[in-house]
């Protein structure tokens, strides 16, 4: 997919509206399908226990604890806490990795 601005540079983000109409017209799906899979993606993947995972075509989604770690806030001196948490984590598979070098689209 190769999202090409009016003067024919690659955009640097794609706006969701158009990456859906890309994944409905490639699938045959309505984009409100495509958007309803993504809302339910992340409640479903909250569903997993510690060290449980799930392999998709994008990668495998492991849910993971995350230490409790200290932060330094910005413009400040203070630091704070942010507590230990449940994060799902992604491991891209092949289809979402590719040569630096090789030309988008």
């Amino acid at each position: 997919m190769n999202m090409l601005t009016e003067e024919g540079t690659i955009m640097a983000s794609v706006p969701y509206n158009q990456f859906v109409s890309h994944i409905a017209d490639v699938t045959g799906l309505k984009p409100s399908d495509v958007k309803g899979v993504f809302l339910a993606a992340p409640e479903a993947l909250m569903q997993l226990e510690e060290g449980n995972w799930v392999k998709t075509p994008l990668g495998v989604f492991r849910m993971t604890r995350r230490k409790p770690r200290r932060l330094l806030i910005p413009g400040t001196d203070q630091e704070a806490m942010v507590d230990e948490r449940m994060v799902v984590r992604l491991k891209s598979g092949s289809r979402l990795q590719r040569d630096p070098d090789e030309a988008t689209g």
